[in-house]
């Protein structure tokens, strides 16, 4: 692994909330559209409408016709890779030391200025681009630890 490989790593670390949500909304979408057709349906046991089949019924054929239960088992498991991505990321991170830490949270997830980096850190600012230099290199040492690392390495870059 190399230094501009852990940059794409900690831009990746840093948009994976906002996937999730995009995932979540996503999920939320198939699940309202197809199965949640019984909405105003009346619990009262008694047959209602005149059509042959009932909303559910369309609403069941129309999913499976359009593998809406394949979508969402894979919708399921790219927002479970995401998850686990974002534990071994943080798992790198937090074994940094808390200004290489600090700064990289800051810069990658909370998105400061070089200037407000500098400000916060009460350092020059080219004193906080070498310590993010740094820092990065400590995140490629202890990466290269890491399991699957080649197979983050390749989402994190799919990603930018």
């Amino acid at each position: 692994m190399e230094r501009n490989e852990a940059e794409y790593i900690m831009v990746y670390y840093g948009a994976i909330p906002d996937m999730l949500e995009s995932f979540r909304k996503q999920k939320n979408d198939l699940e309202n559209r197809y199965y949640n057709g019984a909405k105003a349906m009346s619990m009262d046991g008694m047959p209602h409408g005149s059509s042959v089949g009932s909303q559910t019924e369309r609403l069941a054929i129309k999913a499976a016709e359009d593998d809406v239960h394949d979508l969402l088992d894979e919708v399921e498991t790219r927002m479970m890779v995401l998850k686990s991505d974002k534990r071994q990321i943080r798992g790198s991170i937090d074994s940094l030391n808390n200004r290489y830490k600090t700064l990289l949270l800051d810069r990658f997830v909370n998105d400061y200025s070089w200037t407000k980096l500098a400000s916060k850190m009460h350092a020059s600012e080219s004193t906080v681009r070498y310590w993010k230099e740094k820092a990065l290199d400590q995140l490629v040492f202890v990466m290269n630890d890491e399991p699957m690392v080649d197979e983050l390495i390749q989402r994190a870059s799919r990603a930018r």
